[in-house]
């Protein structure tokens, strides 16, 4: 179970959101029609866009990480490949693999609330969604949010897909209340 405390949140960035804003409206091009949520145009780009802000949130965190552990060695870029074979992979023009990073060898997917921001104390009443249509599932899900600030929220992770599945969403899917995902900083813990 995770509150508030438990929330990590990144500031807004205005180079954060610029190369989010250039990676997004230079991939609409590629993007196709997903079932049931109409067909990827310029009125979409907020959805990717949102997408690009959670990962690049969850790569400072995962930046911050390695930046302490390695804050001594003068060659942390083998030491972090050797130790947590990390990557991150964007994919355009192509279906992803359903995970954009790897650490360890365990697949990271990020999910974020899609184009609606949302206030810190509304996230607790949301739900971790993966589409059950995913044909790819990862290790770790791992739930973001926009705040109304325009910060950046990892609320928390799932270890595997949720357990929990339903179809009273937009789409049918596996699910996790937030309140019950597992706090940001047990990740490097469950990997």
């Amino acid at each position: 179970m995770i509150n508030k405390n438990d929330l990590v949140i990144y500031p807004y960035d205005k180079l954060r959101t610029r190369a989010a804003e250039y990676i997004a409206n230079n991939r609409l091009f590629f993007e196709y029609p997903r079932n049931g949520y109409g067909a990827y145009d310029n009125s979409h780009i907020v959805n990717i866009l949102n997408g690009y802000l959670g990962e690049f949130a969850f790569l400072e965190f995962i930046l911050d990480k390695f930046k302490l552990e390695f804050k001594n060695d003068p060659k942390y870029w083998e030491s972090v490949k050797d130790k947590y074979k990390f990557y991150y992979k964007i994919v355009i023009g192509d279906y992803d693999a359903g995970f954009e990073f790897s650490i360890k060898n365990k697949t990271v997917d990020i999910k974020n609330y899609g184009t609606k921001k949302v206030a810190i104390n509304d996230i607790f009443r949301l739900n971790l969604l993966v589409d059950k249509t995913q044909s790819a599932k990862a290790d770790i899900y791992v739930q973001s949010f926009i705040l109304d600030d325009d910060s950046i929220c990892l609320a928390g992770y799932n270890i595997g897909l949720p357990q929990k599945a339903s179809d009273k969403f937009p789409q049918p899917a596996h699910y996790c209340p937030v309140k019950e995902l597992q706090p940001m900083n047990n990740l490097f813990n469950d990997i």
